[in-house]
């Protein structure tokens, strides 16, 4: 499937989960995480899909993300009086 000296994203020869390797014949595998994939890789902050509290992997403000890696990240809604941040009620 890949190949890239066993680095991240690529472990004997077989793409991890959360990652998306491209490999072109002769070439090492590139394996850059997959943000957006529901899966939490250690390059991303948080992982859920691109839901509420997790845009583009990074945990917005005013969220909590559970961070397991190689796991969907669940992010919940904190209030925080006084943060400037509008918080559902």
């Amino acid at each position: 499937q890949c190949d890239n000296g066993n680095q991240t994203g690529c472990l004997n020869c077989v793409q991890q989960a959360g990652y998306h390797c491209t490999t072109e014949l002769g070439a090492i595998s590139n394996c850059p995480p997959q943000c957006g994939d529901s899966v939490r890789t250690a390059d991303e902050q948080c992982d859920n899909g691109n839901q509420t509290g997790c845009l583009n992997c990074v945990q917005q403000a005013g969220y909590s993300c559970t961070n397991t890696l190689g796991s969907l990240s669940s992010c919940v809604s904190v209030s925080i009086c006084g943060d400037s941040i509008k918080a559902d009620s």
